[in-house]
């Protein structure tokens, strides 16, 4: 089965950003970004306009948490349902109209949320989930559940060697053959070589790519 890669917290053409953006187009290996509506940049929203390889989800709407306890959360369900909705509407419409594309897929902040919040999503014409496990099968959304993550460390952000991430696909592969391997990366203050391990990462998993075909169906790109 093919690996999928997703980056999270779109918003903004940073330098480090934009290199590994770069390398998805030089190999033309697709990849799902994580949009954060309320944080984008009319400069960040031209270059994505432009780039149909790229699948656009949404990454919440200001990413932050309003859990009252436990795991980090932007719409847990304690938060009024039609509030929810509306907010989440106005982050997709905010995205659509800044890149001129249609929006069909979700990632919650923190990987995480509420059944009432796949629910509102299903309603509102969302076709595509991507947490870290499957999420919305019950509420009609193809989920794209992330397994790897291509930092060991996030304070400091430590970026994983590109033959350690290989060990990892190849065991996940190993041990579920028939469901696509998710890698999720989060590029902030990486160095120069943890920039070049992961541009060595997507040049050695290109050859595992889905099809353009087999991407339309699980990315939702239309």
């Amino acid at each position: 089965m093919f690996v999928f890669h997703r980056i999270d917290d779109v918003y903004a053409c940073r330098p480090d950003l934009m290199r590994i953006l770069a390398a998805f187009e030089r190999t033309c290996v697709p990849v799902i970004l994580g949009v954060i509506p309320r944080r984008l940049t009319a400069e960040m929203a031209v270059y994505l306009a432009e780039r149909p390889l790229f699948a656009i989800y949404q990454h919440g709407v200001e990413h932050k948490s309003y859990a009252a306890s436990g795991s980090k959360d932007e719409f847990p369900d304690t938060r009024e349902p039609a509030e929810v909705a509306r907010l989440i509407v106005e982050g997709r419409t905010q995205i659509e109209v800044a890149i001129r594309r249609k929006v069909a897929g979700y990632i919650p902040p923190w990987n995480v949320t509420a059944r009432s919040t796949l629910e509102i999503l299903a309603a509102q014409g969302f076709t595509h989930v991507s947490a870290k496990r499957a999420y919305g099968a019950d509420v009609k959304l193809t989920s794209l559940p992330v397994v790897i993550d291509t930092l060991s460390n996030y304070a400091p952000p430590t970026a994983r060697p590109a033959q350690a991430i290989i060990a990892l696909i190849a065991d996940a592969r190993k041990h579920r053959p028939r469901t696509p391997v998710g890698l999720v990366y989060h590029i902030k203050d990486l160095d120069e070589p943890q920039l070049a391990e992961l541009e060595l990462l997507i040049e050695l998993t290109a050859p595992m790519a889905p099809s353009p075909d087999v991407w339309r169906v699980f990315a939702g790109v239309r």
